[in-house]
């Protein structure tokens, strides 16, 4: 076990700080039981601290105030998940925050699914995962996720010029090209607005 302990510690060491695991990520160095006895060990070790059931992270401290900063929520859902073996895609309204199309900050944390729609906690925090149609998941994981997932929050009669104009002028040629690409396969409505950010010639 103590070598699969030392595989499991060099493997986190060589991500960053605040990174957050589950037990699958290590099922390629050992078996399910002994994975789960080397965590166990690097956690009563300190090198790792237990989130929950089967999610650790490699957490970071804060030299300034002295302490244990807490974990990256985000980081433990997309542990969860891929434990769960579901995929997970930000809400749209944070996504729309985030680009600056609203001003509204999420209280809580909506995430859309194509897993079952369920309520969990996880570290404190209350977590909602919303089943939605292949045809929203298609996104998952493009790299311009955010910016479609923000505009699908926005809602087809509600995205204006001034939305439009402002994406224009923060993303990249890349990014418009990513949009072009990734919006292949999701909404019809989607496509004339991306050509319009895009400045696609019609």
């Amino acid at each position: 076990m103590q070598y699969l302990s030392y595989r499991i510690l060099i493997r986190i060491c060589q991500g960053d700080k605040g990174n957050v695991y589950t037990n699958k990520d290590f099922f390629d160095l050992g078996n399910q039981v002994a994975v789960s006895r080397s965590l166990s060990f690097l956690t009563k070790k300190g090198f790792i601290r237990r989130i929950q059931s089967e999610i650790y992270d490699f957490p970071r401290f804060n030299a300034e105030f002295g302490g244990w900063l807490c974990c990256d929520i985000y980081g433990a859902v997309r542990a969860w998940a891929r434990k769960k073996n579901i995929r997970i895609m930000s809400s749209g309204a944070k996504a729309a925050n985030e680009l600056g199309l609203s001003t509204q900050v999420p209280a809580r944390i909506f995430l859309d699914t194509d897993g079952p729609s369920r309520k969990v906690k996880i570290n404190n925090w209350d977590i909602t995962f919303c089943h939605v149609s292949p045809q929203h998941m298609a996104i998952c994981g493009k790299e311009s996720e955010a910016v479609l997932q923000a505009l699908i929050y926005t809602g087809e009669k509600y995205v204006n010029d001034e939305d439009i104009n402002h994406l224009r002028r923060i993303l990249s040629a890349k990014d418009k090209q990513d949009l072009i690409n990734d919006v292949k396969g999701s909404y019809d409505w989607l496509v004339p607005i991306v050509n319009k950010i895009a400045e696609v010639k019609q």
